[in-house]
């Protein structure tokens, strides 16, 4: 909706026009004069009044509101906005017999601070990123405390592995589309458009493939990756069990599963794309120094693959392009040219099967 097509004709010299056409015609009713100025106030509210109803109607349709009006009209079907969360890393700190536990350290090179929530092991503890989102999606780095004198003893502290990745914020358009799939959908009593919907609105699902009559009569197999688009851990695995169909009353309806559906719930496949390939590196580069962006670029292809996976049937595989990876490692400032690139041994396109997804494998770049 054109947010001024309502204000049309409603402008403050509009309404002003209309107010000083029912004065007597013989009044001055010139800018300026008394009567002029004495309606000139109403005539400023009255502008206002419309531009408040012309937020109303926008605030009125999904297809135009903001994120907060947005999120109470999802709320009516029950579809849920995704917000975001921190990540979970993994602290390893000597002497081991340390206790940590509730000091906050800065990472060296993010500057991101994490507070120590749970001990793990000896010298081992979870770590919970004060900033929600991807950014402290870390597998490494150094650690400061933020008050040495709580930590006197200190000797060494580092991040050595993500264990529950963060999630920055859904994106608004994302939302607005999930929520109108969710409106122009045929689901309906666990039919597959049902099971669809209800899977991908749980908090940390990022795409599913539904799989009917996997396993005789009345079993649905869910495959399902995490909000990182990523193969998920089997604590994700175990939550979305638990919400559709939990293991110990299987087929009761106690989750969101109809009564009678047995679901098994899994995570997609990881296949590494074990790439090599004759590189001319362009002047001034190798591969050492080409490393990092090749790697980027490696995984911002594999992800779109991802993200596109549960679009498709459960039957239908990903398809790993040769054309698209070259296309991808041209576009480096770094690389002139490459040739004879084969994936995981084969000069030709990678066909997965249907719960299989692509992850960055070794890359060899003579």
């Amino acid at each position: 909706m054109d947010e001024d097509v309502i204000l049309y004709g409603q402008e403050f010299e509009s309404i002003m026009e209309r107010l000083l056409a029912n004065v007597p015609e013989d009044l001055d009713t010139r800018e300026g004069s008394v009567i002029y100025n004495a309606l000139a106030p109403a005539g400023w509210e009255i502008q206002l009044l419309y531009e408040e109803l012309n937020l109303v109607l926008t605030e009125a349709f999904a297809d135009t509101c903001s994120l907060d009006y947005l999120i109470r009209r999802a709320k009516e079907r029950l579809v849920e906005y995704k917000r975001g969360e921190p990540a979970i890393v993994k602290g390893v700190f000597t002497p081991a017999d340390l206790d940590v536990t509730g000091i906050r350290f800065v990472e060296e090179e993010s500057e991101l601070i994490f507070a120590a929530i749970e001990k793990l092991a000896d010298g081992e503890y979870k770590l919970e990123c004060e900033e929600s989102g991807v950014i402290g999606n870390l597998t490494q780095g150094q650690l400061i405390p933020v008050d040495t004198e709580e930590v006197e003893d200190l000797e060494t502290a580092e991040i050595v592995d993500c264990l529950e990745p963060g999630r920055d914020d859904e994106d608004v358009e994302d939302f607005r589309e999930r929520y109108f799939d969710n409106v122009a959908g045929q689901d309906f009593g666990g039919n597959l458009a049902d099971y669809k919907n209800k899977v991908n609105s749980l908090e940390h699902v990022g795409g599913c493939k539904i799989v009917p009559v996997w396993n005789g009569g009345g079993t649905v197999k869910v495959i399902v990756l995490d909000h990182t688009h990523s193969v998920p851990s089997d604590g994700v695995v175990r939550e979305v069990q638990s919400v559709m169909d939990p293991i110990e009353n299987s087929g009761e309806g106690k989750g969101i599963a109809p009564i009678g559906h047995r679901v098994t719930v899994a995570g997609a496949e990881p296949v590494n794309m074990n790439i090599t390939a004759f590189v001319a590196y362009a002047e001034g580069y190798d591969y050492a120094l080409a490393q990092a962006s090749i790697a980027a670029a490696l995984d911002a292809y594999f992800e779109e693959l991802r993200i596109a996976w549960g679009d498709a049937p459960a039957d239908i595989g990903t398809i790993v392009r040769i054309s698209q990876i070259e296309n991808r490692l041209l576009n480096l400032t770094e690389i002139l040219d490459i040739e004879e690139t084969a994936i995981n041994g084969s000069a030709k396109n990678v066909l997965l099967q249907g719960q299989q997804v692509p992850v960055r494998g070794t890359f060899n770049g003579a």
